[in-house]
């Protein structure tokens, strides 16, 4: 008797203190069981902490429909010990950083897509002397003026290449190449002439180019005409005028290469003006060369490419393209054609070329190139092409003169050298270089 009603008081205890968390049937199972009442008391704090922690993941999902939770640190559980709890708090914050990363990279995204270019490069336009002559010129033109001048100078005055005393400046050797040459020309596209410097030379060209094209000249007058020892001018015209078999038609001014600046175009017209166009060689719209015929047997050559290169280079690509291609070479009824019209008048003086001496062959005195000048007028439109060009070089007697005197060398050996001993037309069979001569003669 006095053992149940011990047993009852037990019973009641832990009905207190475990609270709802016993149910009926939690009290009868102690009596069951083998051990007694021992038995649940280990268990019931684990059985607490378990109901404690459901009740804390009641709490924290009672978060609101944005993720908000309260912020009461005492209600959450221990990240160590509920790893289910953490996941519910810490989604709403990776969602707020994703949206909080995309809000900052789009400005910094549309700052560099906005970002200022380079500022462009100066435009500026250069004459070149030879074909081959490598330049960043923005606009670049050649006539084989200055060429033929060259020529002459070499092969009719000094018998030999031009060559300057103190070594040749790059340009020299191109011209020195002689890459083009009358031989390029009909006789009727050219006059030349050469001769000691006079007043009288220089009338005699005018007359000349008057005679021959109809023309006055725009550099004899920026020549010295002085006769001298070791003057010498050489001159050169070169003139084409001539119009296509067909005439194209003007066209609506539009861009080119992007520009903002429209600028004047030419094209097919009529449908004969279709018989001044030949294809040389297509590959896409920004790959391509046509020829323009004309009613005199001249070809201008249209080569559309982004490629770089000197104009010979390019030159020589076109060609070897228009070699291998097999496509049709007259424009079909679809095909379209427009060019813009070019017209300028420039000239260049070759400085380069000033103040430096030149061996003159079979004499001792040096002389010097004083004035070296070409000038181009080129037009192409829907007509035809008109090209003049113009080139002068005028010599003069070495600035530095000679001396009364011949002027001393010294082929003193006071320093560092080398000796090498040899049989005639053999190799060395003895060598030395010599750095501190004192210790050798002894």
């Amino acid at each position: 008797m006095r053992k149940s009603f011990w047993l009852l008081g037990i019973c009641v205890i832990a009905l207190a203190i475990c609270g709802p968390t016993l149910s009926y049937a939690d009290l009868i199972r102690p009596g069951q069981s083998s051990a007694g009442h021992k038995s649940p008391r280990p268990r019931r704090p684990g059985n607490r902490k378990k109901a404690n922690s459901q009740a804390y993941s009641v709490e924290i999902t009672l978060c609101d429909e944005n993720g908000n939770c309260p912020e009461d640190e005492g209600l959450l559980p221990e990240p160590a010990t509920s790893p289910a709890v953490k996941s519910p708090k810490q989604t709403p914050v990776k969602k707020k950083t994703k949206v909080v990363k995309s809000v900052k990279k789009q400005p910094v995204k549309a700052v560099q897509t906005a970002a200022p270019k380079e500022p462009a490069q100066p435009y500026t336009f250069e004459i070149l002397p030879t074909l081959d002559t490598p330049s960043t010129a923005t606009n670049q033109a050649w006539a084989g003026t200055f060429q033929l001048v060259w020529n002459d100078f070499a092969n009719e005055l000094l018998k030999e290449p031009v060559t300057f005393i103190n070594g040749n400046p790059p340009m020299a050797d191109f011209l020195n190449k002689q890459s083009f040459s009358v031989n390029e020309l009909a006789e009727s596209a050219y006059y030349k002439a050469w001769g000691p410097t006079s007043p009288e030379l220089k009338q005699t060209i005018e007359q000349g180019i008057k005679e021959k094209f109809n023309e006055t000249s725009d550099v004899l007058d920026k020549g010295e005409w002085k006769p001298g020892p070791l003057n010498y001018t050489l001159y050169a015209m070169l003139k084409k005028d001539f119009e296509y078999v067909a005439a194209f038609k003007k066209l609506l001014p539009g861009p080119f290469a992007g520009s903002q600046e429209k600028v004047k175009y030419f094209g097919l017209g009529e449908a004969q003006s279709k018989d001044s166009v030949r294809v040389l060689f297509y590959r896409n719209r920004n790959d391509f060369a046509v020829t323009l015929l004309s009613k005199a047997g001249d070809k201008v050559h249209l080569y559309r490419t982004d490629k770089e290169g000197t104009l010979d280079e390019l030159y020589r690509q076109m060609t070897s393209a228009a070699k291998v291609y097999k496509g049709i070479h007259n424009l079909s009824t679809t095909d379209q054609f427009k060019a813009p019209v070019i017209e300028f008048n420039n000239e260049r003086e070759f400085k380069e070329l000033y103040n430096q001496d030149i061996h003159v062959p079979g004499q001792d005195l040096p002389f010097q190139i004083a004035l070296a000048l070409e000038t181009i007028q080129f037009k192409m439109d829907e007509t035809g092409v008109k090209l003049k060009s113009e080139a002068i070089l005028q010599t003069r007697k070495s600035t530095a003169g000679p001396s009364a005197k011949p002027t001393p060398r010294y082929f003193n050996v006071t320093g560092r050298y080398a000796i090498f001993a040899e049989e005639e037309g053999k190799a060395p069979y003895f060598a030395m270089l010599v750095t501190d001569a004192a210790k050798l003669q002894k």
